[in-house]
């Protein structure tokens, strides 16, 4: 994927290198805030720039409507964290996660982070051994396209002991 301003190749994770607007477009954060500094809009689309999670959540809600894989996924993310005023769900969280990922590109960042939040919705909320194996696939997916909190849980080398007192992988 290339930075929408420079052309060049983005390299690294956000929020250090890559940024987000609230529309979806991708960029580098320098790149961002050079664009920024001239005017508080975003440089693909125009629109301007929300200044509030309300404002942000009610652009966001208009593209999920219309399937847009990103805003699916930051949907979920404003559920789990009840960002907005939005009352937590996890449910519905993981419903706005399931859908984004299964629309989106796997490389994207932002959809190899929200498979980082899906697996430990499902390896923590109503576990099932069908919800411990899809979130060890995803936990492993997003580690593989490079979100840092993957690789992190996956390195402990988490186990769980059972009764019997075999010991398995969390993910």
């Amino acid at each position: 994927m290339d930075c929408c301003i420079c052309l060049e190749p983005m390299s690294g994770r956000p929020p250090n290198v890559v940024v987000a607007t609230c529309c979806g477009n991708t960029y580098h954060r320098k790149c961002l805030n050079h664009s920024l500094q001239h005017k508080l809009s975003c440089p693909l689309c125009r629109r301007e720039i929300p200044k509030t999670k309300e404002q942000s959540l009610a652009y966001i809600r208009t593209h999920a409507k219309n399937n847009k894989p990103w805003a699916l996924c930051l949907t979920g993310l404003y559920y789990l964290n009840g960002w907005a005023g939005l009352q937590k769900s996890k449910y519905l969280a993981e419903a706005f996660l399931e859908r984004g990922i299964s629309l989106g590109h796997p490389d994207h960042f932002m959809i190899a982070d929200a498979k980082c939040e899906l697996a430990g919705l499902l390896r923590f909320h109503d576990i099932t051994e069908e919800r411990k194996r899809r979130a060890s696939i995803l936990m492993h997916e997003a580690a593989a396209a490079g979100v840092a909190q993957a690789k992190e849980i996956l390195d402990r080398n988490y186990m769980e002991i059972s009764r019997d007192g075999t010991e398995t992988p969390i993910f």
